[in-house]
């Protein structure tokens, strides 16, 4: 009788976080001609997760199952007060890109964080990821760090360089952590 009266709460909408940022488009772009899709930017406390919706015909509701979900996309506790994580859409004649973006800043430093995604292949395709910190009391700590990995380059320290060799499912977004990039190693760790 216990595992009855907890089922229903487990599985409960309530226990998700708040939905910081919500987007809704056709990853066709403006053509209109593939899946349509909702994705959902939520709130876990100390990061944030990302899920998908993928349909046909028309933007699917926020309900069953994600076509994909990425339980850590971004650390939330390095937020500088008041900061702000969204998603953002980058129309194209035939692709929309779907950018995750963290923003802070405030007297000492200011902070951009973004992750781009397309949907190719049937598959969630990171291509690209950028993080720029600009510390104003010791400009050496600045960091920036561009990355294209649909192209296979990245810039850092001003200089553009090819990247390592991804595998298509190296760059499979729904195997996305806040240390993906070091690892597949794009960019080198600031710490």
């Amino acid at each position: 009788m216990r595992a009855l009266i907890l089922l229903p709460f487990l599985s409960s909408p309530a226990l998700s976080g708040p939905i910081l940022s919500e987007v809704t488009g056709n990853w066709a772009g403006e053509s209109n001609q593939g899946f349509y899709f909702r994705a959902q930017m939520e709130d876990k406390g100390d990061h944030v997760a990302l899920q998908i919706w993928n349909g046909m015909g028309a933007v699917p509701e926020a309900t069953g199952d994600p076509a994909m979900r990425v339980e850590t996309l971004m650390f939330r506790d390095n937020l500088i007060e008041p900061g702000e994580q969204r998603l953002e859409l980058i129309p194209g004649s035939d692709t929309m890109t779907l950018l995750a973006v963290t923003e802070s800043a405030d007297e000492q430093a200011e902070t951009r964080e973004a992750l781009t995604i397309q949907f190719m292949d049937n598959m969630f395709m990171a291509t690209g990821y950028y993080w720029r910190i600009t510390d104003y009391q010791s400009p050496d700590m600045s960091y920036e760090c561009d990355a294209d990995l649909a192209s296979g380059k990245t810039m850092f320290g001003g200089s553009e360089e090819p990247g390592p060799a991804l595998s298509f499912e190296d760059k499979n977004a729904a195997l996305w952590t806040p240390t993906r990039i070091f690892e597949l190693g794009y960019c080198p760790n600031p710490s």
